[in-house]
């Protein structure tokens, strides 16, 4: 299956989304999960979008492989709660993220936590794909239970 790349989706090419696109959420796993995870997709030769939560040598080696790409997974949840362990701003929650995976141009908020003021200041920092919208109808085919 050809499998594209989050950033690959340009809005001016209306069919550049309707194809599928593999991601995960990095979310603290193990290395020995992620690099088990890795061996597979890698094995397959399909294209991925990884969205990294944590420093790890393994995305040095996503970083290498021409058919993944590294985007951030920002969790605002912290901040909303009033624990600023990743900044006491979304700003500085964003510059945390991306002092883990600099080049990032796709993110995927926990949660789906997601706003205007974030976006914007996403883009400013680079940010040019967002990956927060669940739409229940394609997602799962009948809606949230």
């Amino acid at each position: 299956m050809d499998f594209g790349l989050v950033s690959e989706i340009n809005p001016s090419i209306p069919h550049s989304f309707l194809k599928p696109f593999l991601t995960f959420d990095i979310d603290w796993a193990s290395d020995a999960v992620l690099e088990y995870c890795i061996d597979i997709l890698e094995q397959a030769n399909v294209r991925v979008t990884w969205f990294a939560t944590h420093q790890t040598p393994l995305l040095d080696r996503i970083r290498e492989n021409p058919y993944f790409e590294l985007g951030i997974h920002p969790n605002f949840n912290p901040l909303l709660e009033g624990n600023f362990c990743y900044g006491n701003h979304y700003a500085k929650v964003l510059e945390y993220y991306l002092n883990i995976v600099p080049e990032a141009k796709v993110m995927r908020s926990h949660s789906l936590g997601v706003s205007s003021r974030i976006l914007m200041e996403a883009k400013v920092m680079g940010i040019t794909h967002d990956c927060n919208l669940c739409i229940p109808i394609v997602a799962g085919g009948g809606g949230i239970n």
